[in-house]
């Protein structure tokens, strides 16, 4: 019950934070999210030993493929402006990762 309720708590904080920071918008993107629980889901069932550092790998993973992506968008007219939002872009998906490696070990944690 201990690790349930320690899990909410860090979940309430983190989205505590992530409100007070700025609004909402900023920090959701819906294909990053998904991106980093398959992959880092996957990683965890192929590798179990990995715990949280799965999604963590994946939210670097997700990090530097929209990095790549990001650099490939930029034209003439705006480059500072467009990659600026591009990585802001991409840093979410690290973020998702850090939250999910987080939550998952407290939750895969054994019982002494």
């Amino acid at each position: 019950m201990k690790k349930y309720a320690g899990t909410g708590l860090v979940g309430i904080i983190i989205l505590a934070t992530m409100l007070l920071g700025g609004p909402a918008k900023y920090f959701i993107d819906i294909p990053s999210l998904i991106l980093v629980a398959v992959v880092g889901g996957l990683s965890l069932y192929l590798v179990p030993e990995k715990k949280g550092k799965a999604f963590i790998d994946a939210g670097w993973l997700v990090c530097s493929i929209g990095i790549i992506a990001g650099l490939f968008s930029l034209n003439e007219e705006s480059p500072l402006i467009a990659y600026g939002m591009n990585v802001a872009v991409a840093t979410i998906g690290l973020m998702y990762g850090y939250l999910f490696g987080i939550l998952s070990d407290i939750l895969l944690q054994k019982n002494n």
